[in-house]
């Protein structure tokens, strides 16, 4: 399911194809990047062969933290953020242009 919905023209953009309190920051990071993929899925000495079986020495310190930011990212909503935004100032908001390849990943 898409994470953001968009409308052509001089009038258009992106909007939130789902609620904010409903959008987990987490679905948002795996919408733009290869998250179960990326450098936080593997080892962190960089063995191609880490597991439960064959652990390295980090093996277990490095598993809790992923799992640990896993459940942040997967518990908190892009509502969250935007309480916590408020406190970084009141300035005015700014239209966001997105590149050719972000927009890609959204239509």
């Amino acid at each position: 399911k898409k994470v953001l919905k968009s409308k052509t023209g001089p009038t258009g953009g992106f909007v939130l194809a789902v609620p904010p309190d409903k959008l987990s920051i987490l679905r948002v990071v795996s919408a733009v990047d290869n998250f179960p993929g990326s450098q936080f899925s593997g080892c962190l000495m960089g063995f191609k062969e880490c597991d439960d079986r064959k652990p390295c020495l980090l093996h277990d310190a490095w598993l809790a933290a992923k799992n640990q930011m896993h459940h942040l990212l997967a518990d908190s909503t892009i509502a969250d953020l935007a309480l916590k935004s408020q406190r970084f100032g009141t300035g005015k908001r700014k239209r966001v242009t997105l590149s050719k390849s972000m927009r890609s990943l959204f239509t």
